[in-house]
């Protein structure tokens, strides 16, 4: 009797130890089963970055830079700021003069400067206009006070377009209580090739026919040659930054 029961007793023992072995054989082929779509992910996730970048975020489209058709200087602007006007020189105590600058190809957004300069590139003045419409082609003007602070001589204007140079225009200022000097039509093509400071040209040689080539006349005070002088609008000069 004693033997039958140490016997069951070691039956339900191995049944007992089988049974857990079984259950923690099932609970680790889980837990397998479990690890390895893990590390297949955390793979696949580190392949992809190292070899497939993630898209960044695409820079905006610039804008295009406007182009320069005229730029002069002018005692007047009128509807649309046109100007009025278009002088060689202007006197020191002119009160307010502009430069008309004409640019096509205008978007909502550009910011364009007119800086205004001596012979030696010293900044006398300064304005801006921000666009607020798209246009083929529109007129923008830059005022500069003039109430006899500046000395007679060659000055320049220069326009910028969200930090970008696009033109320039040399001009001259005379004595006070001077007459503006005009100028018979306005300029074509503003932006010479030539990457220079702007220059004032020679008289023009019609002037020059016009005196018939007496060299005593053409140096009458200086008149028959000041009316002959083209400022000249060239990229470069210094800096709007």
């Amino acid at each position: 009797m004693l033997g039958l029961l140490t016997a069951a007793s070691a039956i339900l023992l191995l049944s007992a130890c089988a049974t857990g072995t079984a259950v923690e054989s099932h609970d680790a082929e889980q837990r397998d089963a479990m690890r390895t779509p893990i590390l297949e992910m955390v793979q696949e996730t580190r392949t992809s970055e190292r070899f497939f970048p993630p898209t960044g975020t695409p820079a905006p489209t610039p804008r295009p830079v406007p182009t320069l058709a005229q730029l002069v200087i002018t005692t007047a602007v009128g509807a649309g700021n046109a100007p009025q006007d278009n002088e060689a020189s202007v006197p020191s105590d002119a009160g307010t003069v502009y430069a008309g600058a004409q640019l096509g190809n205008v978007v909502a957004g550009h910011h364009v400067v007119g800086i205004w300069t001596d012979a030696g590139g010293n900044e006398v003045g300064r304005s801006a206009v921000d666009i607020t419409a798209a246009a083929d082609s529109t007129w923008v003007a830059f005022p500069l006070r003039l109430t006899g602070q500046l000395a007679p001589g060659d000055y320049a204007v220069y326009v910028d377009v969200d930090d970008r140079r696009i033109g320039s225009l040399a001009f001259t200022i005379t004595a006070p209580g001077s007459a503006p000097q005009a100028l018979p039509q306005l300029p074509a093509n503003p932006q010479a090739p030539a990457p220079a400071a702007p220059t004032r040209s020679g008289r023009q040689q019609s002037d020059n026919q016009s005196q018939g080539g007496n060299g005593g006349n053409a140096g009458n005070g200086g008149n028959g040659g000041q009316g002959g002088d083209n400022p000249q609008i060239v990229p470069g000069g210094p800096s709007g930054q």
